[in-house]
């Protein structure tokens, strides 16, 4: 006769510890390691201040004065920094392409790329100039990028330092790779001054099905673009759609209002909903147009316009105007 072999699990209980151990563990190890990251995002601008500190203070001793010139002091940060340093309103170095910059007398370092920009003036005469700021490289999202505007009020001559308009930062406990903000497009409302700037969020990757993407942090190489296979698909949910953004601001600029999502004017069909980078404008009857674009129901990409009638209280968007083009621009 055989003789069966009797079989033991794990009882309810036994579960129900590990699960609770794993449970400690994790809720110990998360913000150690969220803190960890905060400290090495931090330990860059330290390192590179302190390394400008001491190229100024060795320009000194040498010289008996100082420079805002980079080049000339010698600070040269690696490539892929996340911050821009600058010691005067002069030019800086570009860091988009393969090799550096090569403006002359620089006196500031730029991200690592600015694109996708867009520019307005505003009532009071001041012009406004809407970017991505590309924080880690020049790639589309998903990204750390960031939408961020420079103000100029005496004509262009000389620009205020860079304001960040749209961050979603670490949104979902997402690294900010993964909450990318791109394709400024910025509107003034002619009669009341009010300024609108719009972009598309991207929260977290979907792979080639269209499927989110699970445990992404910070060293997951993931990557997909809203355009590209499935990666932003139909319905509302910012996991596996994108989302179209706007802030306001009612001061010329000075400071931006928390976004508004108005990713549920789509028809919830189509596969993506998002701003045309560049400007909208005011129509002679006050209403405002954004340029808008996106997916249709079987991915196919589109033009049409989003706008208000009320000042920017509520939004309409229309059913697509034009097949196979984007990043359209609005006229009356």
């Amino acid at each position: 006769m055989k003789r069966l072999l009797k079989k033991k699990g794990f009882t309810l209980v036994e579960l129900m510890i590990v699960v609770a151990i794993i449970g400690i563990l994790a809720a110990i190890a998360i913000p150690n390691f969220i803190k960890f990251q905060a400290r090495s995002k931090q330990s860059e601008a330290k390192t590179n201040l302190k390394a400008l500190f001491q190229a100024e203070k060795s320009y000194f001793a040498e010289r008996d004065t100082y420079s805002n010139d980079m080049q000339t002091i010698g600070f040269i940060p690696e490539r892929g920094n996340r911050y821009m340093y600058r010691l005067g309103s002069g030019t800086a170095q570009t860091r988009s392409a393969a090799a550096m910059g090569t403006e002359a007398n620089p006196t500031g370092i730029q991200v690592d790329t600015y694109r996708i920009p867009g520019l307005a003036t505003s009532r009071r005469g001041t012009l406004l100039a809407v970017y991505d700021a590309r924080r880690a490289s020049s790639r589309d999202l998903q990204g750390d990028i960031d939408i961020t505007l420079n103000r100029s009020t005496d004509g262009g001559r000389s620009w205020q330092p860079m304001q960040v308009v749209l961050d979603m930062k670490r949104w979902g406990g997402l690294p900010e790779k993964f909450n990318g903000v791109s394709d400024a497009c910025i509107l003034v409302d002619e009669r009341t001054g009010t300024l609108f700037i719009a972009g598309l969020w991207m929260h977290g990757v979907l792979d080639a099905a269209g499927h989110p993407i699970a445990g992404l942090d910070s060293g997951s190489q993931a990557w997909n673009h809203q355009w590209r296979e499935r990666g932003s698909q139909p319905g509302f949910d910012i996991r596996t759609t994108s989302q179209f953004l706007i802030a306001k601001s009612t001061d010329d600029g000075l400071t931006w209002s928390e976004p508004v999502n108005i990713t549920r004017l789509k028809d919830s069909a189509w596969w993506l909903f998002a701003p045309a980078p560049g400007r909208g404008i005011t129509l002679s009857d006050g209403t405002l147009v954004f340029p808008s674009q996106g997916r249709d129901s079987l991915g196919r990409p589109f033009s049409n316009i989003t706008y208000s009638r009320d000042g920017g209280l509520t939004w309409q968007t229309s059913r697509p105007a034009m097949s196979n083009t984007t990043e359209c621009q609005v006229v009356e």
